[in-house]
């Protein structure tokens, strides 16, 4: 018998890694056609952040593999080992906190405020620590992985009233974990808390042509993009709760209607990398 894509999956990535295993959902709730799995209405309007409890489930999902979590790898178990790997591999080599932290906020010559949404386990905070003086850190994120003074517990949708206007915003790996109305609800408060010329980063998983049929194994049928619901749209999975990948302008056409100017984009596969600031006020 041929095997359906949701078995596909299971068989390449191995039982109970999630999120690829966690494909195999409700009998009936999911159907395969040509290397996408389709999921059904009910199972998206009943497993996303708008229905759910974020703060409990990412709580749950910590607890059940924190390495998973925070980098991918639910072979990793000691906390302070998977800090260290996500520091090497999610930061240290990527080109967005590279950028932001030796280029950015290591030649800022002014005292200014920054905003990290989602730091997970504080790495980016040990990194401005070490690397630059002027800064002063704040934090948001639905479940609290460590303490500091500037750290508050958000619901996934709001910046806590307490942290300042901004200078900078970063977030990277966190908002294709949101839903289209949290990340709007974060996008119109990150440009209010920005003082004008300010900086907006951050990097989620995004769909353009050059990309979307791109296949992670020819043989076995494995797509880079291979969930949809029934509307069409690219849907990413991590354990029970589905959110929904966006193109990539109609990321740059939400930012741009707020106000935000898009400096720079890239797209690396099936991720997307964003730098937008508040513009300065100009009189004509």
């Amino acid at each position: 018998m041929k095997k359906t894509t949701s078995e596909k999956l299971l068989e390449y990535y191995g039982e109970g890694k999630a999120p690829y295993g966690a494909i195999l959902y409700k009998e009936g709730k999911v159907k395969d056609y040509d290397g996408i799995t389709t999921i059904s209405k009910d199972m998206f309007e009943t497993q996303n952040p708008d229905v759910m409890d974020n703060n409990l489930f990412w709580k749950l999902t910590t607890e059940k593999s924190l390495g998973q979590s925070i980098i991918g790898r639910p072979d990793l178990t000691d906390k302070n080992e998977i800090k260290l790997t996500s520091t090497t591999y999610c930061h240290l080599k990527s080109a967005l906190p590279n950028y932001f932290i030796g280029t950015l906020l290591r030649n800022e010559p002014r005292n200014v405020n920054m905003l990290e949404i989602g730091p997970g386990l504080g790495n980016i905070l040990d990194l401005v620590n070490k690397k630059c003086r002027k800064i002063e850190w704040y934090g948001v994120d639905v479940n609290l992985l460590f303490e500091h003074p500037n750290l508050y517990k958000g619901d996934g949708y709001t910046i806590p009233d307490e942290i300042p206007e901004l200078e900078y915003v970063y977030s990277m790996n966190v908002f294709q974990h949101l839903s289209l109305k949290q990340r709007l609800s974060y996008y119109n408060q990150i440009y209010d808390k920005l003082n004008t010329g300010g900086y907006f980063l951050f990097g989620m998983f995004i769909v353009v042509d050059k990309t979307e049929n791109l296949m992670i194994d020819e043989d076995k049928g494995i797509r880079l993009f291979g969930v949809k619901d029934e509307y069409g749209n690219y849907i990413t999975h991590f354990f029970s709760q589905f959110t929904i990948v966006e193109r990539q302008n109609e990321v740059i056409e939400t930012l741009e209607a707020i106000g935000f100017v898009v400096e720079f984009k890239h797209i690396n596969n099936n991720y997307g990398t964003f730098i937008c600031r508040k513009p300065y006020l100009t009189i004509e």
